[in-house]
């Protein structure tokens, strides 16, 4: 099942580039003054560093992870449940004299709320880096190459050279999930309103297929909204013209490692024509940019036909998965698999304001790397949240649902951790397991793939080209606006901000960087 990998994909939108100070670099993500011991040594409440087994007098450090949620948020009671689950294992089947508190925070607040804590240097341990160039920038992530030898030696054997994507100057302040680099887009619909109009679905190949279903459904349902929403159609013409995404607003092309202005490339312009296409034929929401369900929801309740989202699963585990989720057969159609990309938002590290970021890095490592710790984060308790099926996958425990079990965020599947260790939902074959695994052996990387921007020397610039881009991005991708129109204004607006001043510091990097990895 899935983040969503909407997820994955709605994350890729959520940004929140906030131009504060703070240190880059080398040092970028060293602990700051009262905050603990960044690279290993006692904590400051007297507990071991290294989160190893300790006296029976000394309690145990409690690691504070700020886990996020888009769908129903789990009870208090369900919570606490898996807590206490995971903190009997930690002490009694791996030693360790550590404990979880888990703290939702909504999808749509994350960035935000995230921001306030570390500016505001309240006591946290893992978090998850959404904006990780300027979470870098501001030293709010910890250095982790210490501990990747050791607490971490185990995701570091996992990631291998995915390490690059979370690392900068050298330093790896973040680590992805194992699984997500790689998406399918799929169209998934509600069966009852394509069966009814008798569409062969055999017909779509690719994206543009889509259209003369788009056309057909609306002709028939003109009061419904097809797909619920065009946010992820710059990424799919990303992928159909060959372009990677470099920071806010640099991009390649094809092989070529010169970074060029995104926003005046083919696909980027494809892509809000697209947007606003479809949204004047009354295909995606009349809401736009301003509508506050997502198009998970939006499919869930029936607002949309369908949407176009991306996973990592193929058309039958995402269908059979869906349907069982949301009472009602839903369709899934392959339109696209996506290439490796340069960059991850959906990334993992170390809050510096940790008092114990050896302990922090050892829950991490478990994240990634332990059965029991990534599923009962995931899926819950046996028996209460989940049941064993006779095959070997899970379901809800009968007469339950996603909605009612005390604890679920399935959801999360592409957040965190190794999809490969995660335990199969009911409708999820090993065949999938195998589809995800070829098209990750499969997929190209990008010619900066693990390459991740520092703004430091160009954060003047940065923060204004920022404040434009949030004037406009949205606005575009969600077909607000006519870009035959706007376009123009938002270049105009972006050169006035110092993009240029941002793209030749990006080569710049991108220069030193291909040095580096060719000595």
């Amino acid at each position: 099942m899935k983040k969503a990998l909407a997820l994955l994909l709605a994350m890729l939108l959520i940004f929140s580039f906030t131009a504060c100070g703070g240190s880059g670099g080398e040092n970028s993500g060293a602990a700051k003054e009262g905050s603990g011991a960044a690279n290993g040594g006692a904590a400051s409440d007297g507990s071991s560093a290294s989160g190893s087994s300790a006296s029976s007098e000394t309690p145990p450090y409690t690691v504070k992870i700020y886990y996020v949620n888009w769908w129903t948020t789990p009870s208090e009671e369900g919570t606490k449940q898996v807590e206490d689950a995971i903190n009997d294992y930690l002490k009694n089947d791996k030693g360790l004299n550590l404990a979880l508190d888990i703290e939702f925070i909504t999808l749509f607040d994350y960035q935000t709320q995230i921001d306030l804590i570390l500016s505001s240097g309240e006591p946290c341990d893992i978090v998850m880096a959404l904006d990780y160039p300027t979470m870098v920038d501001n030293g709010y992530l910890v250095n982790l190459n210490p501990y990747l030898d050791n607490v971490m030696k185990e995701t570091k054997a996992l990631l291998g050279d995915w390490l690059e994507i979370g690392s900068t100057n050298g330093n790896v302040y973040a680590i992805p999930c194992h699984k997500c680099l790689v998406l399918s887009y799929k169209y998934l619909y509600h069966k009852s309103y394509v069966d009814a109009i008798g569409y062969d679905m055999s017909k779509i190949h690719d994206f543009f297929d889509l259209e003369d279903l788009f056309a057909a459904l609306k002709a028939a349902y003109p009061d419904m909204v097809i797909d619920a929403d065009s946010s992820r159609y710059y990424d799919i013409f990303n992928n159909i013209y060959d372009t990677a995404i470099v920071g806010l607003v640099g991009a390649t092309v094809g092989d070529d490692p010169t970074i060029v202005n995104y926003f005046e490339t083919e696909a980027w312009n494809e892509a809000v024509k697209c947007a606003y296409k479809y949204r004047q034929l009354g295909y995606t929401s009349p809401e736009g940019s301003a509508n506050s369900l997502t198009a998970d929801i939006m499919l869930q309740n029936g607002v949309s036909i369908g949407t176009v989202m991306a996973h990592s699963n193929d058309e039958a585990t995402m269908a059979n998965g869906l349907t069982q989720s949301y009472g009602d057969e839903i369709g899934a159609k392959e339109v696209l698999v996506q290439d490796l990309s340069s960059s991850n938002s959906i990334m993992w590290g170390v809050s510096y304001t940790s008092k114990n970021p050896e302990a922090a890095a050892t829950l991490l490592n478990l994240m990634w790397t332990d059965e029991f710790v990534l599923n009962t984060m995931m899926y819950g308790i046996e028996g209460v949240d989940f049941v064993f099926n006779e095959d070997g996958t899970i379901n809800y425990p009968e007469g339950q649902t996603g909605d009612t079990v005390p604890y679920q965020v399935a959801l999360n599947s592409g957040i965190f951790g190794d999809e490969f260790l995660m335990y199969r939902f009911e409708g999820t074959t090993e065949e999938s397991r195998d589809y995800m695994k070829k098209n990750l052996e499969t997929a190209r990387k990008v010619p900066l793939f693990g390459f991740t921007p520092s703004t430091e020397k160009v954060s003047t610039q940065y923060a204004a080209v920022n404040n434009v881009y949030n004037q406009y991005f949205k606005a575009l991708i969600y077909g607000d606006v006519d870009p035959e129109v706007y376009m123009p204004e938002f270049l105009s607006a972006l050169k006035a901000a110092g993009i240029d001043d941002i793209l030749a510091d990006y080569q710049a990097q991108v220069d030193a960087w291909l040095a580096s990895k060719s000595k």
